[in-house]
């Protein structure tokens, strides 16, 4: 089991960096010879075109053809992107001899920029995953307006809730590949922690989520105290948001956690051409933290 606020204080320094990152860059993209040699003369270009292929492969086939157990129902565009970036990764940051040469910056300064880039193209591929899922998901329909604006509002909520986990599976997923030399190794330690995570998230949600369920809890409390009574529809409200809350810590953590591995690991990658980010993944989760200066 884990302890979702340790879990998240763990994650927070990732957090903090990714955040710092995002304000010192704001909305320009990264230049110099890294991004020149990943993504070559037109970076933006390049990144959105395997996002566009990515959700035109979900558009076409089914998601449900591969599973993640985290990730349920979007796992295909985010193995495509991932494979096809991660290669693309790969390819220029290690076939064409070493890189910190390239520039002043420092490995951590790289990472920073080309984790940048890569931020609109995994929006792309979760949002497109969700609104094409909520194309073929059944309109809400309630027979009064507040039940109507909470059934839609609740839609809104647990749809960015799913846009935050396909990114933090495709950070994780992204980082497994662009780190590891065998690929079929790490997608294969990948799904057994995507699978013992699955599992222990399961018995967490069980215990918080089923067994006590704020609504009726809520409900449970305002009978006993007030004689009042909730509608069906506002008890499942609650219960709904509490989930897609719930889950939206766990995903932060796993992004927080995932850009601490790639930015105190990426050194390393330059160097020794591979890390194990799985298993530094894990252990960060489990408090070891293993920093690069």
């Amino acid at each position: 089991m884990y302890d979702v606020l340790d879990l998240l204080r763990r994650a927070a320094p990732g957090l903090h960096d990714l955040v710092a990152n995002a304000r010192e860059r704001g909305g320009r993209l990264c230049t110099g010879p890294i991004l020149r040699r990943v993504w070559g003369p037109f970076p933006r270009l390049s990144l959105f075109a395997v996002a566009l292929v990515a959700i035109a492969y979900c558009a076409l086939v089914p998601a449900g053809s591969v599973h993640l157990p985290y990730a349920s129902g979007g796992p295909s565009p985010v193995l495509l992107f991932s494979l096809a970036v991660g290669w693309s990764l790969r390819r220029a940051l290690l076939a064409g001899g070493p890189l910190a040469a390239d520039g002043r910056d420092s490995p951590r300064e790289m990472f920073r920029a080309l984790g940048w880039t890569l931020i609109p193209g995994m929006l792309v591929v979760a949002v497109g995953i969700v609104v094409l899922q909520a194309l073929d998901a059944a309109v809400p329909e309630a027979d009064t307006t507040p039940e109507l604006l909470s059934r839609w509002g609740t839609e809104i909520v647990v749809g960015a809730e799913h846009v935050l986990r396909y990114c933090a599976a495709i950070a994780v997923v992204l980082g497994a590949l662009t780190f590891a030399r065998n690929w079929f190794g790490a997608l294969l330690g990948l799904f057994v922690a995507f699978l013992v995570f699955g599992i222990v998230l399961w018995l967490m949600r069980f215990l918080f989520l089923v067994i006590a369920p704020l609504g009726h809890l809520t409900n449970w409390v305002l009978g006993a105290l007030l004689a009042w009574t909730l509608p069906g529809w506002a008890i499942d409200t609650m219960d709904r948001l509490a989930h897609a809350g719930f889950m939206a810590l766990i995903d932060l953590a796993l992004i927080g956690c995932a850009w601490s591995v790639g930015l105190n690991g990426f050194g390393r990658l330059l160097e020794k051409g591979e890390v194990d980010f799985v298993s530094q993944l894990q252990g960060l989760a489990g408090g070891k933290v293993d920093e690069e200066a």
